[in-house]
């Protein structure tokens, strides 16, 4: 009797305590956790673009372009799998939206009288480009204190769509407009080059458990990401994105 109490003792924590939630039914009988979940998951992100790629019209290259930002956001579902009480694995599978602006400022020398001398006529190519992807987001998290873990992942983005917008805006002197007599006009034959199919992301991170009763908790994190190649083709364009996500898991036997 002694005996299996000795055992009731020492093994009743380690199965109520597999995630790191006081998850206890009963105080009579151990309970057996389950250590798969799954859960639904979304994110605001922020990045910070940079790359060296042209932006055409008409086949013409205008300029180049190499900084840029823009906000993102992704959804979807997601999975975990504790391997142990501190360690697990998870999966998600996401829309993701990376959304980014890109300026750049060109001058030309510009006489508004042929008997005045020239001057530096400055303007400024401005192009808004959103990226849709699915993403699977694999990633490893270890608990390091009670409910906050680090994690390391990587995430394999499959290009499903896009879109782009272009203009042409005076910056100085503001007073001088275009030939047609307007201050910025939509560029409608304007472009970037091919975009890449696949773009793989690598991501760091911490994150916090949150209990949310019963085999169900919520998980908060920030990560950085980014991208290990370009999102376009025969050129530079890389993505450093910092991200929170919230994720909700239930868990599933």
């Amino acid at each position: 009797m002694i005996r299996i109490i000795l055992i009731f003792i020492f093994a009743f924590p380690s199965l109520i305590l597999s995630q790191g939630f006081d998850w206890q039914v009963s105080s009579r009988h151990p309970y057996n956790i389950t250590d798969k979940y799954i859960g639904v998951a979304s994110s605001v992100s922020y990045g910070y673009h940079t790359g060296n790629f042209p932006f055409l019209e008409k086949d013409i290259v205008c300029c180049n372009y190499d900084v840029g930002d823009g906000l993102g956001v992704q959804f979807g579902l997601a999975g975990e799998y504790w391997y142990d009480h501190d360690l697990a694995f998870t999966a998600s599978l996401l829309y993701s939206q990376v959304n980014s602006n890109f300026r750049a400022e060109t001058s030309v020398i510009k006489k508004t009288d042929p008997d005045l001398p020239g001057f530096n006529w400055t303007t400024a190519y401005e192009s808004d480009i959103s990226l849709g992807f699915i993403t699977l987001d694999m990633a490893v998290k270890k608990r390091i204190y009670d409910k906050l873990s680090l994690r390391a992942g990587m995430d394999f983005n499959f290009n499903i769509n896009s879109s782009e917008t272009h203009r042409n805006l005076v910056v100085s002197p503001n007073n001088i407009p275009f030939s047609d007599g307007t201050f910025e006009k939509e560029l409608t034959n304007g472009r970037i080059g091919e975009l890449s199919s696949f773009v793989l992301g690598v991501s760091i991170g911490a994150s916090y458990d949150v209990d949310l009763g019963i085999e169900r908790y919520g998980e908060i994190s920030a990560i950085s990401s980014y991208t290990v190649n370009s999102y376009i083709s025969n050129n530079s364009w890389q993505n450093l994105q910092t991200k929170l996500m919230i994720k909700a898991y239930l868990g599933v036997r």
